[in-house]
């Protein structure tokens, strides 16, 4: 999976851009194409950015004003590596299989806002994963949870609507592969998610 980001300022706004393989919808511009050079996304035309993650499949921003926004393939692991394999194999049934099914697995070709009942200050994006800090410290997760790591205390497939992870305020968050590092205000750092290589510490 390879598709880059990049942002750039001006005294009026900034502009997020994007490229690279696009077929799990992962560059935000609205299809599965892919592409060479960084192209902006006009969903974000006017808006003042501060951060952006990037997962395997899927990418979440945040605005100055607290608003979080999420693209791409953002749930079921499993299937973006079939997605993966049935673009290589036969690119035109992945977009023909998501148009019939409906797969809830596919949340957005164009950037959509995330509902949370505070402002956010930081995403991040594990695998299919996301990840949001709020302004109060309270950490949200949503995404792909077959080894507990979204943190919200069972181990279902997916969880689909962002749920609380109870911590102590968090100054600062980590995803990766299938894990979450998460460092509070206290200084301690928390760990969840897989750990079969020692990666949780």
């Amino acid at each position: 999976m390879v598709h880059h980001l990049g942002t750039k300022s001006a005294p009026i706004k900034n502009s997020l851009y994007s490229y690279g393989e696009g077929y799990l919808g992962t560059l935000g511009h609205g299809n599965y194409s892919s592409v060479e050079a960084p192209k902006a996304l006009d969903a974000f035309d006017g808006l003042d950015l501060v951060q952006a993650s990037t997962g395997w499949s899927h990418t979440g921003v945040v605005d100055a004003h607290g608003k979080a926004y999420v693209f791409g393939r953002t749930h079921h692991f499993k299937n973006v590596i079939r997605a993966i394999n049935m673009h290589r194999f036969a690119p035109w049934f992945l977009d023909f299989a998501n148009k019939v099914g409906g797969h809830r697995s596919v949340e957005a070709f164009t950037p959509v806002e995330v509902t949370l009942p505070e402002k956010v200050v930081e995403v991040a994006c594990g695998t299919t994963l996301s990840l949001f800090r709020t302004e109060s410290g309270s950490l949200y997760a949503n995404g792909g949870n077959y080894y507990g790591q979204c943190g919200v205390g069972h181990e279902n497939a997916s969880v689909w609507e962002a749920e609380v992870v109870k911590l102590p305020p968090v100054q600062q968050v980590a995803a990766g592969y299938q894990h979450v590092l998460a460092l509070t205000t206290e200084g301690q750092v928390y760990s969840w998610g897989k750990g079969e290589r020692g990666q949780l510490g």
